[in-house]
């Protein structure tokens, strides 16, 4: 049941996306030449529920993490600007940066690894969902040619 309304609304976002994105304004019977869709991907991945669901457990899975590395950079700029008028302090405050830092370091390579781990395990399935909503809503519409547009990861591409 839950796969039905996956994939009807799955279907329903690529057909606007289509739709808005293709020169539909011709009658059918004054159609000619090729007829090509333009998909914005971002769009509808930021609005299919299923990558909004995978974003949210992404964001909830990397919740420890995140907070493990604010708190270390802000330690870490505490130390920079604390008062090391003293010789010792100026040391002892390099070698505590430099611990820091090295922790601060593996945080964000645990966090790339959660990252790509989800998008390597969850995305796949969820790129397959959309591509077939694409498939099934461009013959529908006697589209050709369907072309995606925009960057998922870059907003100003969109």
């Amino acid at each position: 049941m839950k796969t039905a309304a996956v994939v009807s609304s799955v279907l329903a976002l690529v057909a606007l996306s289509i739709y808005l994105g293709s020169a539909h304004a011709q009658p059918n019977e004054a159609r000619r030449g090729t007829w090509v869709a333009v998909v914005n991907i971002r769009d509808v991945l930021k609005k299919y529920s299923r990558a909004q669901a995978l974003q949210a457990e992404l964001d909830e899975d990397l919740k420890p993490h995140k907070a493990r590395a604010k708190a270390l950079k802000d330690e870490i700029d505490l130390l920079a600007t604390a008062d090391s008028s003293k010789p010792e302090y100026r040391k002892t405050n390099a070698i505590a940066i430099q611990i820091k830092t090295r922790e601060w370091e593996k945080v964000n390579t645990a966090i790339l690894q959660v990252v790509e781990e989800k998008h390597t395990s969850k995305m796949p399935a969820v790129w397959n969902d959309i591509n077939l909503a694409i498939e099934a809503v461009s013959k529908t519409h006697g589209m050709q040619v369907v072309l995606g547009h925009g960057d998922p990861e870059a907003p100003e591409v969109a």
